[in-house]
């Protein structure tokens, strides 16, 4: 289908903000391809040329661009692309074609099914237009920023906020109070030479709160700027060392209404480009944006905000480089790419062929959207190979083995010329070995010697001869990012990292279900380990600080991953850290390289397989580039419910005793989290304040 005519319904033609920035930053887009009517509700919400001009570099005044008001919904009929961008109005799609976009799901309507496709500005929105809606047909182009209007100066000690002055109950407000809060404990902690200034728009309607930030910041290094220039907001960022975004707080914590936290962060970006360090709440779209900790920090409580700022103060080069990987980040968002975006997403919705269709959401990661297409595909063209390959492959990284398994076999079927006929037929094989070796899987009889020195030449696995070559690495980040008095490692193999671990002073002991990899080890490491199956641990409850499993749980059978999670409960006192093979990181290829792999999920379902054994997972992974999106980090919660308040007074006084303020730190953070408290007094580490949040949780 051609585009030939293009109605943009917007209401965000009248601020400065993000809604208004990504409007014009859409219209740019498809003006780059097709003319365009933008249509207003009436002759108020007409945009101001010279605003938009200078504020966004849009020129309203473009020869294919015309304003016009709605006069009546029948009017859509008469564009081959509708596209509706409104916080609260939904007008029917009756055009060729119909984008509706959405900033995060507000309004309901019964329209929202019947558009091709819902656009959104992160993740975060796209989860709750599914969850909220019930819609899976949405796709995400985040807004972009002009990098090149945006670059660093010399920097000062100074930290900048931008964001409108508002306070809405459970609305999107940017906290500018808190942030006033937290710059007065940074200067309590000694950071006097900093500055923080707040910049945003402001209305009369909340002239009330824009006092009260007046009134919070006085007698406070703190500058309250409203309504500044372009220019002169450049400037500040380009002075700025640290960029503060609080919107996703709520008091001490992180919010809990989703609607609240940021959708994007527009500015953070722009701050970024700037060379300025985000420092941000860890909520919403806005931790999409914030890779850490290359480019930038991310807070779950006001505490950690103010801890995280204090620590990019103390190690300026680490901030200097941090700042260059802020710029590099915020180039990805270049309005070069959204409008490649932009042009792919409308392709895609113009395109006639549900399977064409479907590998588009393929390969954007929308599975639940792409078998969708793809079923339907498959019942309008039941012949056609390619849809089966796709939906064979959509359906293994769903984490499906068996529909999958069928549905390479019944595309090798159809079309056994198939380029990827091959590939197909060797899956298949491969998952039938599977099947036939999962008993000796279970017992740990297939984890002997030709499995770590003849996995290649028997097919076991391609290893040509294992070894840990990582442990090094592996074990001095482990101890320095959790300190641990003692670590559990599960499926040791060999026990090279329990080794690693033990020679930077850590209790560390290892089990691995292979008795032939534990009899392997080196004589004077082989002590530490244990042979045991990974649902049968042989050790006492809260035995150790931190349990990790590395690569494990893949070779875990199904029916027994809820027990073996539940081992790891049971033995861990404070962290797990687990990272798994998964069908968001691994392909079919690499998966199924090694016989062992019998349990085929992806990331999300492992994160919800430990929180339903009563972990929280964390949103923080180690830096290990071989491990990315590998990786879970969990507390075990519930474990003190029953220990009395003297129990955790005298655990808690060892911890001190010995100097373990780390483990102190965590010990109370697993408290508060459970809504208990010690009776600790506080003195030594507690009354040096080296535990963080410890006047709140110990008393």
């Amino acid at each position: 289908m051609t585009i030939r005519t293009v109605g943009v319904f917007c209401d965000h033609t009248s601020g400065v903000g993000g809604g208004e920035h990504y409007a014009f930053s859409l219209l740019r887009a498809l003006l780059a391809r097709y003319p365009v009517d933008l249509i207003v509700r009436d002759e108020a919400f007409a945009p101001d040329p010279v605003l938009f001009q200078q504020r966004f570099g849009i020129d309203l005044r473009h020869p294919r661009l015309r304003v016009r008001v709605l006069e009546s919904p029948h009017e859509i009929r008469r564009y081959d692309l509708f596209i509706n961008l409104s916080h609260f109005t939904i007008l029917p799609p009756w055009a060729r074609r119909n984008l509706l976009v959405v900033f995060f799901p507000e309004a309901r309507s019964e329209w929202v099914a019947q558009y091709d496709a819902v656009l959104t500005i992160s993740r975060f929105s796209a989860s709750f237009i599914e969850r909220y809606w019930g819609a899976t047909h949405h796709v995400i182009a985040a807004p972009p920023v002009e990098a090149a209007r945006f670059a660093p100066a010399p920097k000062e000690h100074l930290i900048v906020s931008v964001g409108r002055y508002f306070d809405v109950p459970d609305g999107n407000n940017k906290n500018h109070l808190l942030m006033i809060q937290a710059l007065a404990e940074l200067h309590a902690r000694g950071h006097e030479g900093w500055r923080l200034v707040l910049a945003g728009s402001t209305s009369e309607a909340h002239a009330g709160y824009l006092a009260r930030v007046r009134e919070a910041a006085a007698g406070l290094p703190v500058d309250v700027w409203t309504d500044v220039s372009f220019d002169a907001l450049r400037d500040l960022y380009a002075r700025a060392s640290i960029y503060w975004h609080a919107a996703g707080f709520h008091r001490d914590g992180l919010t809990l209404v989703p609607a609240a936290a940021e959708h994007f962060g527009i500015t953070i970006v722009e701050a970024m480009a700037a060379g300025a360090v985000p420092v941000i709440a860890d909520a919403g779209g806005a931790a999409e944006i914030v890779e850490e900790p290359a480019g930038g920090l991310k807070a779950a409580t006001l505490d950690q905000f103010v801890e995280k700022t204090a620590w990019l103060i103390g190690h300026p080069d680490d901030r200097a480089r941090m700042s260059v990987q802020a710029v590099a980040r915020a180039g990805g968002f270049s309005h070069a790419r959204f409008t490649r975006r932009v042009h792919d997403v409308i392709d895609m919705v113009c395109e006639a062929d549900p399977a064409s269709q479907a590998r588009f959401f393929l390969a954007d990661g929308n599975l639940a959207r792409a078998e969708a297409r793809l079923l339907e595909a498959i019942d309008r063209h039941p012949v056609s190979g390619d849809a089966h390959f796709d939906l064979a492959d959509c359906w293994f990284r769903l984490g499906r083995r068996e529909p999958a398994l069928a549905m390479w076999r019944r595309a090798v079927e159809l079309d056994p010329g198939h380029p990827r006929a091959a590939r197909a037929l060797a899956l298949a094989t491969r998952i039938d070995a599977q099947r036939q070796a999962v008993a000796r899987v279970r017992s740990g009889a297939l984890f002997g010697e030709d499995y770590f020195e003849h996995g290649r030449e028997t097919g076991l696995n391609d290893y040509a001869d294992y070894t840990d070559s990582f442990a090094g690495v592996q074990a001095g980040i482990v101890a320095a990012t959790f300190q641990p008095g003692s670590c559990l490692e599960i499926g040791c193999a060999r026990g090279e990292f329990v080794r690693e671990l033990r020679q930077r002073g850590v209790r560390a002991f290892g089990t691995d279900i292979s008795v032939y990899s534990v009899a392997s080890a080196e004589a004077h490491t082989r002590g530490h380990l244990t042979a045991s199956a990974i649902a049968a641990l042989p050790y006492a409850d809260n035995a150790f600080d931190l349990v990790t499993a590395v690569e494990v749980f893949e070779h875990v059978p199904p029916e027994q991953v809820d027990t073996a999670i539940r081992e790891l409960w049971r033995v861990a006192r404070t962290f797990v850290w687990v990272t798994v093979q998964n069908t968001d990181a691994a392909t079919p290829e690499h998966f199924f390289t090694d016989l062992t792999h019998v349990t085929m999920k992806p990331l999300a379902w492992w994160q919800d397989r430990f929180r339903a054994n009563g972990f929280e997972v964390l949103p923080f992974e180690l830096p290990f580039g071989q491990f990315r999106q590998h990786q879970i980090l969990a507390q075990p919660l519930g474990k003190h419910a029953h220990v009395s308040a003297a129990a955790l007074a005298a655990h808690a006084r060892a911890l001190e005793a010995r100097g373990d303020t780390a483990g102190l730190a965590n010990f109370v953070d697993l408290l508060a989290q459970e809504g208990r408290t010690v009776d600790l007094a506080m003195s030594g580490a507690v009354a040096r304040g080296d535990v963080d949040r410890a006047g709140q949780a110990v008393r």
